[in-house]
């Protein structure tokens, strides 16, 4: 179930992957000034293949408008849960997002 403690990826039997990847949105204000950056998130995918919201840690971010992005479009993504010991876990997730304009 959702209870019970977030497992690292090294203390599981298979990670989480990603189903349904849902890209960040580049945030309008931030493009049209040429600004680029990454985002740097903590998170939680519960046993039921999605982000649980309140476990969303900006570790570092560039810009707010960058993180606030990738939050939105993690909260849609639908990921594969982690099984350990055949049971589907909560597994605590660290990822990078880059924003990068086409010159």
């Amino acid at each position: 179930g959702s209870s019970g403690k977030a497992f690292s990826e090294d203390q599981v039997d298979r990670a989480v992957q990603v189903l349904q990847p849902i890209a960040p949105r580049y945030p309008d204000a931030l493009r049209s000034v040429n600004v680029e950056g990454t985002v740097i998130l903590r998170f939680v995918v519960g046993a039921n293949g999605r982000v649980e919201p309140g476990s969303i840690e900006v570790v570092s971010t560039s810009h707010r408008l960058f993180a606030e992005s990738v939050k939105s479009a993690l909260l849609n993504t639908r990921f594969r849960p982690a099984a350990a010991g055949g049971h589907e876990v909560r597994q605590l997730v660290g990822q990078g997002f880059g924003f990068k304009l086409n010159k």
